[in-house]
């Protein structure tokens, strides 16, 4: 039940509050796999992309420049997956009660070890030296919540560590010196966290409380910052490495599940599951720049080059591939009604960027406050507007003692449609009153439904 009521919130956040563009033409491919799938990961090369099955109990390996798919069976409920330096070795967590991290000899094609880690282990990592993979074990009920980390070596376990209740992902920093871990709060009491972990004691240095249901997490490839993504409020939030504290939130779908970052940093993509988008995030002013529609997206990895991104899905089996050279589209926000309030939210949270109406004009009846990034008003007239938004941020550099400021500036288009006032029925006037609200009370039971299931799925 508290699955269920997670499941709700998350999409009450989420679904009025993101640009929805119709970006169709980047998605360039789809690929069958196994079974819909959880995580997935790329060789360094980029030649070759890994996705866990879970479904199908199976670890599928895709040839980018062919779309060649090899499926490997012998890993029961593969959630996540990642792959040595060398491109030989797969660690594919199998997330049930007696979990355990299967070791998948890519070239033979066969499972070649079995490491016992802890109940339902979700995320799997290797250290940027490639020494040792650490596991996120989620737990359940009296099943401590742990991460183990195991020797590549020998595939023994080397540690357990003791961080905070239900783990659900990790990442490291460049250096390996880190590691952080995003946690689920099953109380209801917005206590999720993140732990700093140091990887050489393994203890946890810092804690930064954010959100409910963390659940993905990327660093940025200087280390500044980690990117978190919240299911329950649908956000992707920023923090600052070197004070650990947050600096930036912004709306980015319902029940976003993964995020990943550009090798050059300058975009992150979120997957909202719910939501059935891919967010693009602008990182200088922590802006959504555009979405692309997916179905049932769960994890997200992008091209060492950045030109393309692979998508898994829970609600299929294909495996979806976006080019991300795209120039941005408009994007279209929620609609409004005629004499029926409107707000929505644009732009980043908690920053000091600035964002203005630069050109075109909002629907009559809405205004936009720069200060807080929301748009409101009551539409007053039928019709399409589009406008573009300038967000501005500034951001500091000290370089042999010398501190310069250089601004970035990001324009991006928006779309409200604004549809005409409800028709009043004369032989019945109370018929718009009684199924509207049946409507949207069953729609919005289907959409809990189904995220329920994703959630239930991943958890149970």
């Amino acid at each position: 039940m508290r699955h269920l009521r997670y499941a709700a919130v998350g999409l009450g956040l989420g679904v009025a509050l993101v640009p929805a563009a119709a970006a169709a033409d980047t998605v360039i491919d789809t690929v069958s796999v196994a079974s819909p799938s959880a995580g997935i990961t790329m060789s360094a090369d980029g030649t070759r992309v890994y996705v866990a099955d879970y479904d199908a109990g199976a670890l599928s390996v895709i040839d980018t420049t062919t779309d060649e798919v090899r499926d490997l069976p012998g890993v029961v409920a593969a959630y996540d997956v990642a792959v040595n330096l060398e491109g030989t070795k797969a660690y594919v967590t199998a997330s049930t009660l007696d979990g355990a991290v299967v070791v998948v000899d890519i070239a033979r094609g066969v499972p070649v070890g079995e490491v016992a880690s802890g109940a339902f282990p979700q995320a799997v990592a290797l250290t940027p030296a490639g020494d040792h993979v650490w596991v996120a074990n989620f737990g359940s009920g009296g099943y401590r919540s742990t991460l183990t980390v195991v020797n590549t070596k020998n595939n023994k376990v080397a540690a357990q560590v003791t961080v905070g209740e239900h783990p659900t992902a990790l990442a490291f920093a460049p250096d390996g010196t880190q590691v952080y871990v995003t946690h689920a709060d099953l109380t209801g009491e917005d206590t999720g966290a993140v732990a700093v972990v140091d990887t050489e004691s393994r203890r946890t240095t810092a804690v930064v409380e954010v959100g409910t249901w963390l659940t993905g997490v990327a660093v940025a490839p200087d280390g500044a910052q980690v990117y978190v993504t919240d299911a329950t409020s649908g956000t992707l939030t920023v923090i600052d490495t070197t004070t650990n504290v947050v600096t930036a939130q912004v709306d980015v779908g319902a029940w976003p599940t993964h995020v990943a970052v550009t090798c050059d940093g300058t975009r992150a993509y979120v997957t909202s599951s719910a939501g059935g988008t891919v967010a693009v995030v602008d990182t200088a002013t922590v802006t959504v720049i555009d979405t692309l529609a997916v179905e049932r997206p769960q994890a997200i990895v992008v091209a060492p080059d950045g030109t393309r991104a692979w998508v898994t899905s829970r609600a299929s089996d294909q495996v979806t591939v976006l080019d991300l050279t795209t120039p941005v589209q408009a994007s279209v926000l929620a609609s409004g009604r005629v004499n029926r309030p409107y707000a929505v939210h644009v732009g980043p949270r908690g920053t000091d960027a600035v964002s203005t109406l630069t050109s075109g004009s909002l629907p009559d009846g809405l205004s936009f406050d720069p200060s807080t990034g929301e748009i409101t008003g009551t539409p007053t007239a039928a019709g399409e507007s589009v406008f573009t938004l300038t967000t501005t941020t500034a951001g500091t550099t000290t370089t042999a003692g010398t501190t310069t400021t250089a601004g970035s500036v990001v324009s991006v288009d928006y779309q409200i449609r604004v549809d005409p006032a409800p028709v009043a029925q004369a032989t019945s006037p109370g018929l718009e009153r009684s199924t509207a609200p049946a409507f949207v009370w069953v729609a919005g039971l289907a959409l809990v439904a189904t995220t329920f299931l994703v959630v239930a799925r991943q958890h149970a």
